[in-house]
């Protein structure tokens, strides 16, 4: 023992170095190690940022004070870590940093208190280093001249191959430079800034924009359309969809409804996929488009409708927020009451239908099955058990797979309530529910949980969608309705249709309406599968990224593309 402590009063200074230098390099093993990268461009991976870091940890001879400076890499890493404990995700998406701004301080106590074990990890590796490098300024910790010379040469040295290996392979290693860590997160931090920016400032840029939105036919009709953005609900877990369990009893034998077995989300984020579902864009025109246009609200606002806004979730200074405000009754009802959840939308929806106006848009934004599942609903919809858990672990996969599905139960009851309320108005009604995009739950024997990772998954983007129209309405567009169930087994993008499907369905005619995306028009034509990547670019589905044992399940839905598209 005293050795060992002769040893690091003697070799202090390096020691620290050596276990800072380690620290920083775990998310360049990690990708070293999971990456299907070629080995040159591994190698790269790992020369390049232990060069950097070398160099800038040999700027003085002050060991706390060259701890403080890679402070800001600390951070990185430890991000990075926890995303891959998370999704192993190996790039922190401009996606993953736009969730920083854009989710509320709920759902991340409620995340990181089931990230236990990737948390311990972070803290175990950076906090010491950070309390070191703190008691190293205060005893004045320094290395010699010579040391800090060795580190610089060695530095250099480490710099220069990487140099060579990126000259040698190139064009492929030239380009990953940009993708090695930390340059990737930094450089994908700045795009979210830039998104951010940009999307603050939609009031200005978004001011002169029109539906040119009207009425076409029938402008005596009593109308009411409701229309439900659920949130993280993959179609997988919905009993009208294939699922084995009755998830969805409340919805069982409805009149008038049709549920879409084939349907895929252009985006995993929330940030994106609800802006798409409620604009006329899809993932082609989303990125140079979304700050100047506004959503159906608008256009139904412009037709002579009173709209209105019913939110679960928190502002968060998102296009959902905006796009909200566009309503002439736009409440979030945890701007009054931190834990309201889904159920007291039903009150509002109440009494925004006694204010009798003939014409009348309801959207509904819930919370759906977000994570923590345990919290999304009561115990009238507790229909599987064991549910609970504690962390979220694939050893708790039983148990979280039982209250995610009791979350799309209470989801299911919801919407059966919603169709009573909108059949006994009397109005020509209809209703559209479909989720923004859906979830991992570590599936398939595999280590991937939740959603808006930089690569897409198949459970991400399988999503549930119904239409449903009250007596009333099929009698009075039989077509429409007969429309929509002969489109049943069609693939859907989600993001395209649900626009064009509530205008038409509301019989509105506008410019920007095209009825091939409409579910409510017999000239439907499924479109192009889409994802809308973290920089904001489309990309086909099976050039995102996801494993081959995904893109085969997403082939399945599509399939029935060619043949739809003449």
């Amino acid at each position: 023992m005293n050795r060992i402590s002769h040893f690091f009063r003697q070799n202090r200074c390096s020691v620290a170095d050596a276990a800072l230098l380690a620290a920083l390099l775990v998310p360049d093993v990690l990708t070293a190690l999971w990456s299907g990268a070629p080995p040159a461009v591994r190698a790269l991976g790992l020369i390049l940022p232990a060069g950097v870091y070398m160099m800038l940890m040999s700027v003085t001879r002050r060991v706390g004070w060259n701890m403080v400076i890679m402070f800001p890499v600390m951070f990185l890493s430890a991000f990075q870590i926890v995303l891959f404990c998370l999704h192993r995700e190996l790039v922190i998406s401009s996606d993953m940093w736009l969730n920083l701004p854009t989710t509320n301080p709920g759902e991340v106590s409620e995340l990181l208190h089931s990230l236990v074990s990737a948390l311990l990890i972070v803290v175990v590796i950076f906090i010491p280093l950070i309390v070191w490098g703190v008691w190293a300024i205060a005893k004045g910790w320094t290395v010699s001249s010579a040391a800090l010379r060795g580190r610089r040469m060695a530095g250099a040295v480490l710099l220069v191959t990487g140099a060579v290996i990126a000259v040698s392979a190139r064009p492929s290693c030239t380009v990953m430079v940009r993708e090695i860590f930390p340059v990737n997160a930094v450089a994908n931090l700045c795009n979210a800034v830039d998104f951010y920016g940009r999307t603050q400032r939609y009031g200005e840029t978004s001011a002169g924009f029109s539906f040119n939105a009207m009425k076409k036919s029938g402008t005596d009709v009593r109308g009411l359309h409701i229309v439900v953005i659920g949130e993280t609900s993959r179609a997988d877990n919905w009993q009208l969809t294939g699922y084995g369990r009755p998830t969805n009893s409340a919805l069982v034998g409805l009149d008038g409804l049709v549920a879409y077995p084939r349907v895929l989300s252009q985006s995993n984020t929330t940030h994106k996929s609800v802006p798409l579902l409620l604009s006329h864009l899809d993932a082609r025109h989303y990125a140079d488009s979304i700050y100047r246009v506004r959503s159906l609200v608008s256009a139904f606002g412009e037709a002579g409708y009173r709209t209105a806004w019913f939110s679960a979730q928190q502002r968060n200074r998102s296009f959902i927020d905006f796009f909200g405000a566009e309503a002439d009754t736009c409440v979030f009802v945890r701007d009054t009451d931190a834990a309201a959840g889904d159920g007291s939308l039903t009150a509002l929806v109440r009494e925004e239908l006694a204010r009798g106006f003939d014409r009348q848009l309801i959207v509904l934004h819930t919370y759906g099955s977000h994570f923590d599942y345990r919290s999304r609903y009561d115990d009238e919809a507790r229909t599987f058990v064991p549910d609970t858990y504690a962390s979220a672990s694939e050893a708790y996969r039983a148990e979280l797979v039982n209250a995610y599905d009791n979350t799309i139960v209470a989801t299911s009851r919801l919407l059966r309530t919603l169709a009573d309320m909108a059949e006994a108005d009397g109005r020509c009604a209809s209703l559209v529910y479909v989720s923004d995009h859906g979830e991992d739950i570590f599936d398939d024997g595999g280590n991937l949980f939740l959603h808006a990772s930089a690569v897409p998954s198949y459970y991400q983007l399988h999503v549930p969608a119904l239409l449903w129209f009250s007596g009333g309405y099929r009698a009075l567009y039989p077509e429409k309705a007969r429309a929509a169930l002969a489109n049943r087994d069609r693939y859907v993008s989600s993001s395209s249709s649900l626009f064009h499907t509530v205008l038409d369905a509301a019989d509105i005619a506008t410019p920007y309406l095209d009825t091939t995306l409409s579910l409510c028009s017999r000239s439907y034509r499924p479109p192009e599968p889409l994802y809308l990547d973290g920089n904001g670019e489309a990309v086909p589905v099976a050039a995102s990224g996801m494993p081959e044992a995904d893109l085969e399940r997403i082939r399945r839905i599509v399939e029935p593309l060619n043949t739809d598209r003449h």
